[in-house]
């Protein structure tokens, strides 16, 4: 595929509480909607422009959205050790991050539309600055995988539940790290690596505790392999990082109270779903074992807040959790429907009970 010629810069935004995040712009023109990706916990901007499969910067700058913005929030592993011993917490991203990165895009493009697209705990974040009317004048949002509803089989909850527990209790762990050139033999990591060992024979070491820390730990956890092209299976040490402890302790207080909820347990966000603002479509594949069927569920929520048609879901057959921004066919089996919903205007007509019919 060719190269795209585009203005690329990055920005240094410096959040309220002190934060320095990276953001990314490639404009190929200044004119017409803008775009804004968000990426998911222990990853980083490389799930949207990386050389190693087709991606979907290059896919919206090619579709007549040409002027496309990749943030690097907190929890991005580019940062590496500068955040991770930090207790860090996922209303930050969605106090500060977000916001604030919104606020500067805007300031920048004007009265241009904005759309914003995220996966996993950075959908999360997303949904709980929306319906805390952090966020104005968003054209529509893509949730992938995940929304303010998390909902586990009891096998993974009770796994999710033990992991901050022993890491922090027995082993003495502010981070977790997945890379594995990083662990050391004498570090607590060590042990989570083994026990990863344990439950999937994938010969990829970081693959494994990648898929270790999510889901049912097994070998098609956090996506499926045969999605993937080798050169991103071979490099998923370039895409995934060490992570704060604190996040988990966070997404598990989530679990525990069977809610997206704030980390003193004060604010219920998912009570406060029916503050959207803006047009959702929440896509997901039907073999994500991360968060399983939690979309679908979030979506039945959803319906029974709202009248209108701008709220879609759709489920993507053979895809799994990251695969579906990073599958090696995802821009042809993914992102057109994506593409599809944000040309949709407030104005026209999706019938929700046609949901699964919304193609391209």
């Amino acid at each position: 595929m060719a190269k795209i010629m585009t203005d690329f810069k990055t920005y240094n935004i410096k959040t309220q509480d002190g934060i320095s995040l990276t953001l990314k712009r490639y404009c190929k023109s200044k004119k017409g909607d803008s775009v804004l990706m968000l990426h998911g916990l222990t990853s980083n901007s490389k799930t949207f422009d990386s050389g190693y499969f087709k991606n979907m910067k290059d896919y919206f700058l090619e579709n007549a959205y040409e002027d496309v913005w990749i943030l690097d929030w907190r929890g991005s592993s580019i940062y590496k050790d500068k955040y991770t011993n930090k207790n860090h917490n996922i209303d930050e991203v969605a106090n500060y991050d977000i916001p604030e990165t919104v606020e500067f895009i805007q300031s920048i493009i004007g009265d241009n539309k904005l759309h914003i697209v995220s996966i996993c705990i950075g959908s999360m974040a997303l949904a709980m600055s929306l319906v805390t009317n952090k966020l104005k004048n968003i054209e529509s949002v893509t949730l992938a995988t995940m929304g303010l509803y998390p909902k586990l089989p009891d096998n993974v909850l009770y796994k999710l539940y033990a992991i901050p527990t022993i890491a922090k209790k027995l082993l003495n762990l502010k981070k977790l790290e997945v890379v594995d050139k990083k662990i050391s033999l004498k570090s607590g990591n060590y042990l989570l690596s083994l026990m990863a060992k344990l439950n999937n024979k994938c010969p990829n070491a970081t693959c494994r505790n990648l898929n270790y820390l999510w889901g049912d730990g097994s070998y098609n956890t956090l996506f499926n392999h045969d999605n993937l092209t080798k050169k991103v299976h071979d490099n998923l040490h370039e895409f995934f990082g060490a992570v704060s402890l604190s996040y988990f302790q966070h997404i598990k207080l989530m679990l525990m109270n069977a809610s997206v909820v704030s980390q003193d347990a004060s604010i219920n966000y998912l009570d406060l779903s029916n503050n959207f603002n803006t047009r959702v479509l929440l896509i997901t594949g039907e073999d994500n074992h991360v968060w399983y069927d939690s979309s679908q569920e979030y979506f039945k929520i959803l319906e029974t807040y709202f009248t209108t048609d701008s709220f879609v879901l759709k489920t993507f057959p053979n895809y799994g959790h990251w695969d579906i921004y990073t599958g090696k066919n995802a821009y042809n089996d993914v992102f057109p429907s994506i593409l599809k919903f944000m040309n949709t205007k407030i104005e026209d007509v999706i019938t929700k009970v046609e949901v699964n019919e919304f193609s391209i």
